[in-house]
């Protein structure tokens, strides 16, 4: 691998972290905020906190494979707005 090839794959992955970081914990604190047991029940509460999980592990799992197999996510940014 290139080193310019190297520096953009870290970069796609440190800003892919960090978004992706960001937006785990809103929606984590939008469902314990608003899926409350005593609403809900625990049963409930508890599937939607695993949803949260499969769905966050998922996703970062797809980021990754974009950004190791395709153009990679800051690449992408910069075509998008070349359009």
């Amino acid at each position: 691998m290139e080193s310019k090839e190297s520096v953009i794959l870290v970069d796609s992955c440190g800003n892919c972290l960090s978004k992706f970081g960001f937006l785990y914990r809103g929606i984590e604190a939008v469902v314990i905020d608003y899926v409350r047991p005593i609403i809900f029940g625990n049963v409930i509460s508890k599937l939607a906190v695993g949803a949260v999980y499969v769905l966050s592990i998922t996703t970062l799992a797809g980021l990754f494979f974009f950004i190791t197999n395709d153009v990679g996510i800051v690449v992408a940014i910069k075509q998008l707005w070349q359009l």
